[in-house]
């Protein structure tokens, strides 16, 4: 693989990944600012902290998987390729 197709994969593998972990972020802190909705009673307020979390899991799963095939086959503790160890 060139060098320039080499950065190429690497830029958009971390796009993806800071992309995720923003969305991630957003999700996670609810509505615009952090502040929660008012709870209307009828739902547990543990619910969408639950879907959030599930969603988070699976989303990390898919980052470990792109990180393991395009990635950590060079950058790995062995190999060093760069400095650097996933």
């Amino acid at each position: 693989m060139t060098i320039r197709r080499h950065a190429l994969i690497g830029a958009l593998v971390l796009a993806k990944v800071a992309g995720g972990l923003l969305t991630g972020v957003a999700a996670a802190q609810g509505p615009v600012g952090g502040a929660a909705a008012p709870a209307t009673g009828s739902a547990p307020a543990a619910a969408p902290a639950t879907a959030g979390a599930a969603a988070a899991s699976v989303e990390a799963a898919e980052y470990r998987t792109l990180l393991r095939r395009y990635c950590v086959t060079c950058h790995n503790g062995r190999l060093l390729t760069a400095g650097l160890s996933l």
